[in-house]
């Protein structure tokens, strides 16, 4: 028996996120502005210690309280290994937070990158 994937994926609107090239923004502050459904934020350099966590906030207009928005962390500049450890997105009404952890035993040492899918509900 195959999966019908259509099936289960048509129920979502996924904008013109698939069909177009993400926008991208550097942020600044553990904030960031950009206005798309789906996008690469680029931190400022980070020193987070180890086993800490930083908020990102990422106002964007795209997005509203009762969506999901897919996200991924990785590294940029950063050289610490393991990497950094994404540990929730919330979304409200024109942004998002994004919680990202340390999970190293020494501070992050320069910038992130958040990529990130905005998904409306059916």
């Amino acid at each position: 028996m195959a999966l019908n994937l259509a099936k289960y994926l048509a129920p979502l609107r996924w904008g013109a996120a698939l069909a177009t090239k993400k926008a991208t923004a550097t942020g600044a502050g553990g904030a960031v502005t950009i206005n798309e459904v789906a996008g690469r934020i680029t931190t400022e350099a980070l020193t987070t210690a180890a086993a800490a966590e930083i908020s990102y906030t990422v106002t964007n207009s795209k997005v509203a309280a009762g969506d999901t928005v897919l996200c991924t962390v990785g590294n940029g500049t950063n050289s610490t290994t393991p990497g950094p450890s994404l540990c929730g997105v919330t979304p409200a009404a024109g942004s998002f937070v994004v919680t990202i952890g340390n999970v190293n035993t020494s501070a992050l040492n320069g910038t992130l990158i958040i990529d990130f899918l905005v998904v409306k509900p059916a």
